[in-house]
């Protein structure tokens, strides 16, 4: 099991054609973060969010599947 994707409060991000699966969470933000024509799923945090967990910034997510995250 592997750690997601990290976005830090000084980024803009934009995640295209991204798979993210399987992890320790999935996607943590507190930047800007665009994601597109992506896949998260199957991922688990004992915290936040399993899937997308936005905490400052802006979130846009457009053709994107986000499914059996916990």
């Amino acid at each position: 099991t592997s750690q997601g994707v990290w976005v830090s409060s000084v980024a803009t991000a934009i995640l295209d054609r991204f798979i993210i699966r399987n992890g320790r969470g999935g996607v943590a933000s507190i930047g800007n973060l665009t994601i597109t024509n992506s896949s998260i799923h199957n991922n688990f945090s004992s915290e936040d969010g399993g899937g997308i967990s936005q905490f400052y910034g802006s979130l846009t997510v457009k053709d994107t599947t986000i499914s059996h995250n916990s």
